[in-house]
């Protein structure tokens, strides 16, 4: 190239941004619009996302019924029927790959799409780059990050092993593909027969992948109860529904019933109530059922579009708290200022135990009542029993009566008489309520503690 045919050379403007002289100051201002438009694509992509998730978490009711065989079929259910249970309509391994995939690699895509329309149809520095680094990425530094974050004496185990094997079988001759179609068939260029195969490709790596997910060549022998088994790791449940009727449970009126709801993964809901009860004692028990829903919230598992809207949420700084959130953390801080506080200057009454539970053939229940804060003066409360479940005269004897702490008196007993020979079962609770009085010249509002008296036959 001679200086004349140089001098004529015109170079061609930006996509969005007028082409510079290469400066270290034009270096660092492209950089900053290229980071700025990759987030915009990203938030753009936000809604898609969702709507994705959307689509691949709705479910549909089945119950089960047996057939001539006894065999379980699961019928689809047109409307409410107590008896059922929830499945996906997607398959998820189908819903991974496919819709999944399409809203978490959004952005590359459509940066990939607008560099290719531009450029007649030929492979630019951007396009396979996008696609082929965040393939690459995913392949490499997402599973040494998942195997790294693993406690070393623990281990986990791929759980759909074949579906592994045929998702990594494809993923690897994807690269082989895109270097047979740009580098030696025709050289950075993509005709549409070649786009063909690889959509036609894509459809084949569906296909095998669902056939290995359903185990094919196992389909004569299974049934569907091992199918439900498979699916209930991934079924969808309205968390916030159940802690709702959880919570109502735990703060039971006087003339309530008590009904069984599922909650799921009743060991772990145990073992964060007891954690919670043990760290905040000081929380009243709705407080501590929204603790609890707060904490089961934030353990339940969900897909990688979930965490994937979630990041690109806390990049632009528009990460979204439900309402169970903010309740949750405002009431952490309250708890932890309870916590700290060095000394205890109101006077309260409560029963040494949330819970009572009486074996069978007992006859009468005592109950120790303690008192909070400063002893110096006395104080009056008055209890009260009401009915529950159990009922009195034919569980237990009403009884009401006025008593009082001394000054430095610190606990009372409380004696209920039990009915002999009266049927008990799991579920029949019955309350005592707790009022205090007056406390001289202490002013205050009464206070009344809700308490619950459960009782089982204990063999």
């Amino acid at each position: 190239m001679n200086s004349s045919d140089a001098t004529s050379m015109r170079c061609s403007d930006g996509l969005l941004v007028p082409a510079m002289r290469t400066t270290p100051a034009a270096t660092l201002f492209y950089l900053l619009v290229l980071l700025y438009c990759f987030l915009g694509i990203a938030i753009a992509a936000d809604v898609f996302m969702c709507s994705i998730e959307k689509i691949t978490s709705a479910t549909r009711k089945v119950r089960l019924r047996r057939s001539k065989k006894n065999r379980l079929v699961a019928e689809e259910l047109m409307g409410p029927e107590p008896e059922c249970t929830e499945v996906r309509i997607w398959n998820p391994t189908v819903a991974n790959l496919t819709l999944m995939a399409l809203g978490s690699s959004a952005p590359e895509i459509l940066l990939s799409i607008i560099e290719i329309v531009g450029n007649s149809f030929r492979a630019g520095d951007l396009g396979p780059g996008t696609i082929v680094g965040s393939a690459a990425f995913n392949l490499l530094c997402i599973s040494a990050i998942c195997v790294m974050a693993i406690p070393s004496p623990r281990g986990t185990r791929i759980q759909e092993i074949a579906v592994f094997a045929v998702t990594s079988v494809f993923s690897c001759f994807a690269y082989i593909w895109l270097l047979i179609i740009l580098s030696v068939i025709s050289p950075n260029v993509v005709d549409v027969w070649e786009a063909a195969v690889t959509l036609a490709l894509f459809a084949v790596l569906v296909m095998a992948a669902y056939l290995a997910d359903i185990k094919v060549w196992k389909r004569k022998k299974a049934d569907l109860e091992l199918e439900l088994a498979d699916q209930k790791s991934v079924e969808v449940e309205d968390i916030d529904a159940i802690l709702r009727r959880f919570a109502k449970e735990m703060a039971i009126e006087s003339d309530a019933k008590i009904t069984s709801c599922v909650v799921p993964d009743f060991e772990t809901v145990r073992q964060i109530s007891r954690q919670i009860s043990k760290t905040y004692p000081s929380l009243s028990v709705d407080d501590q059922a929204r603790l609890l829903a707060y904490r089961l919230k934030r353990n339940q598992v969900h897909d990688r579009l979930y965490y994937r809207i979630n990041a690109t949420r806390r990049l632009a700084g528009a990460q979204r708290k439900t309402d169970t959130e903010w309740e949750a953390e405002k009431l952490l801080v309250e708890a932890e200022k309870a916590k700290q506080a060095p000394v205890i200057t109101e006077r309260s009454i409560e029963f040494s135990a949330r819970v009572y539970a009486v074996r069978k053939g007992i006859i009468a229940v005592k109950l120790t009542v303690i008192r909070n804060g400063p002893t110096d003066k006395p104080v009056t409360f008055r209890y009260t029993t009401v009915n529950g479940v159990a009922k009195k005269d034919l569980h237990f004897f009403f009884k009401s009566e006025t008593m009082r702490f001394a000054p430095d008196e610190t606990s009372k007993e409380i004696v209920i008489q039990l009915v002999e020979g009266a049927e008990w079962r799991s579920n029949y609770v019955f309350y005592v309520h707790l009022k205090l009085i007056s406390v001289l010249a202490f002013a205050h509002s009464w206070i009344l503690f809700f308490f619950v008296l459960f009782l089982t036959n204990i063999r």
